[in-house]
């Protein structure tokens, strides 16, 4: 059987999401227009809001349902809609969009004029998603302690992410949910509350939050990317990012409503192509220069400060790792001791026998290290680096045989 994705267009008010026909048309002027899509063969719910209810001079609608349905792995599918010029358009621009995909059959199917139950599965799932906005909405309001009207960027995200709590989350009488049904096995990603504030780590290979150095930094949780189930999180310095590590907050501050009001992106912004800036920058992270005689390659490792250290001989005041363990626990943070935290503990540790036998390791460590750099540094190398060269085991540049001298 060829599964069916029934399609209709519906609003979004600060009273909750109503189809068209449920409205007057003052509510259906300060409503957010929304499209609702629906498969009837894994029972999956797709919502996004939409910039306007036309399609001619906004494909973003007609993206995110081409998005939809490649997501949903299906080769072959009927876009089924009423038959209001709007969304005959929509339906037009789909399947121009999954032909391109290349799949196998994709056609267009229009419902009988003036009778419900060929458009039943779209209103179905109107129906249902209503009260799992409605519920989002509410919750988001309360744990802000304020309201966020629907026209907020915020609402916008709210919505596609009330849908996949539905696709993960709703079991139906066979016993599996419909990403169950999708992808074969259930949706295991622990999701945080919706707008709660959270900690979100940069993979290393990235060079740190946009290129930054700075491997984590604060964002407020705005979804799941689909396809690559990572964490999307909006970041006031650095808009929205993706994340596969994050950590939450505790109870008291995981919602700040002063962060979460500068959200400023809607979802059809990250899938717009930004403007192309054809001049060259300056590198945000400068290279390192290839070290010379007398550089230090690595950093001397310095005294590591036990937790036992901090409850035996109390937090540095002033110290930012102190100050953090004692807002927030202990092992909480990257944050590393200040030097005057390090000095006034190793002044500690020499009051016992214990401690000096440690002090004493440390100093042999740390003189083996630096025993260690002065012999690399006998190493020939070259005082600039070269076009065309090789890279010798330890890592500096070498002439290539081609352009050494004779």
């Amino acid at each position: 059987m060829i599964p069916i994705i029934h399609m209709d267009y519906a609003c979004l008010t600060e009273k909750g999401l109503f189809r068209l026909d449920e409205l007057s048309g003052e509510d259906l002027e300060h409503a957010v227009r929304v499209i609702v899509g629906y498969c009837s063969s894994s029972r999956s719910p797709f919502i996004h809001v939409v910039p306007s209810k036309a399609t001619s001079n906004d494909k973003f609608a007609a993206e995110r349902i081409v998005d939809d349905i490649v997501y949903l792995g299906h080769t072959r599918v009927i876009l089924r809609s009423d038959n209001e010029p709007a969304l005959l358009a929509l339906v037009t621009d789909a399947l121009k969009g999954l032909r391109i995909h290349l799949l196998d059959s994709a056609a267009a199917e229009g419902s009988v004029p003036y009778d419900p139950q060929t458009a039943g599965a779209a209103e179905v799932s109107v129906r249902n998603l209503k009260g799992q906005v409605r519920a989002m909405h509410l919750t988001l309001d309360r744990f802000m302690e304020k309201h966020v009207p629907v026209t907020h960027p915020l609402i916008a995200w709210l919505v596609e992410h009330a849908a996949f709590v539905r696709l993960t989350g709703v079991i139906g009488q066979d016993g599996m949910s419909a990403y169950h049904r999708i992808r074969g096995t259930e949706h295991k990603l622990r999701l945080p509350f919706f707008g709660e504030k959270v900690r979100y780590k940069c993979r290393s290979q990235e060079g740190g939050v946009s290129g930054e150095g700075t491997r984590w930094s604060d964002g407020i949780f705005v979804g799941v990317h689909r396809r690559t189930n990572q964490y999307v999180m909006f970041d006031s310095l650095h808009g929205i990012k993706e994340a596969r590590t994050i950590m939450r907050y505790p109870d008291e501050l995981k919602f700040d409503a002063e962060l979460a009001q500068t959200v400023n992106i809607l979802p059809q912004h990250v899938h717009e192509s930004a403007p192309h800036d054809q001049a060259f920058r300056e590198q945000v992270i400068p290279q390192a220069s290839i070290p010379h005689e007398g550089d230090v390659d690595r950093k001397l490792k310095r005294l590591y400060i036990r937790q036992n250290d901090i409850v035996t001989f109390g937090h540095t005041p002033g110290c930012p790792r102190c100050e953090h363990s004692m807002r927030y626990g202990a092992g909480r943070t990257n944050i590393p001791h200040s030097d005057i935290c390090r000095q006034r503990i190793a002044a500690e540790l020499r009051g016992s026998e214990a401690g000096r036998r440690r002090l004493d390791e440390h100093e042999r460590r740390t003189n083996h290290q630096i025993a260690e750099q002065l012999q690399q540094q006998d190493i020939p190398q070259m005082d600039a680096p070269v076009a065309q060269g090789e890279i010798m085991r330890d890592g500096r540049a070498e002439a290539s045989h081609a352009d050494a001298p004779p």
